[in-house]
């Protein structure tokens, strides 16, 4: 039976390196696929995806990750729409 549980997805930009990750959950990572250069996700022993990398990721988001490190680093909690 399956269970509920609503589970977080952790976003951190890394402006020096000007990578993206998104961490889907906790674990150590066993390996990665490129999904299309520069892109990839990363998987643990079970094959468990853990999360995505995206390097060079001003160039994909160009328009949208000032802001979005913006609200990242002020704490603010996104609302969901229902």
């Amino acid at each position: 039976m399956a269970t509920n549980r609503q589970k977080k997805l952790k976003i951190y930009y890394d402006a020096e390196a000007d990578a993206l990750s998104m961490v889907v959950r906790a674990g150590a990572e066993d390996r990665f696929e490129e999904l299309s250069p520069g892109i990839s996700v990363e998987y643990d022993r079970s094959g468990n995806v853990l999360g995505f990398e995206i390097l060079n990721a001003s160039r994909h988001f160009r328009a949208t990750l000032p802001k979005m490190a913006e609200f990242l680093q002020s704490g603010r909690k996104m609302s969901t729409a229902s």
